[in-house]
């Protein structure tokens, strides 16, 4: 796995529990394949939007290198309308995303990535 992987949750309280990538296994996840926070945060240039929700993470492990942050709605419906702006190799991640979002919402969202 390359890219970001989203997760649904509705009680961040669930994350406290997570120390690594392992963890995930009992989350609602959606591993993407290239797509990567800087790959949203560029398809939002001009949009005067932030890929992540304001405030701090969720999650910072600056040893592990592991950050998880909520995703702000609005960007998200934003991005997933983007398709024609991506690498080739991209849009299928926006397309499992689009996916992936139907019948979850576009809020609960977050993005787990690492540094």
């Amino acid at each position: 796995m390359l890219g970001s992987t989203i997760i649904f949750e509705p009680d961040v309280r669930r994350f406290a529990k997570l120390t690594e990538m392992d963890d995930l296994e009992s989350f609602d996840c959606l591993h993407l394949d290239d797509m990567l926070t800087l790959d949203f945060e560029e398809l939002l240039e001009g949009a005067e939007l932030d890929w992540a929700q304001a405030g701090d993470p969720v999650k910072l492990d600056e040893q592990s290198g592991m950050v998880l942050f909520g995703v702000n709605p609005d960007a998200l419906k934003h991005v997933l309308k983007q398709s024609h702006q991506v690498e080739t190799h991209q849009v299928a991640d926006l397309e499992k995303l689009s996916g992936w979002l139907e019948g979850r919402g576009l809020e609960n969202i977050y993005e787990l990535s690492n540094f």
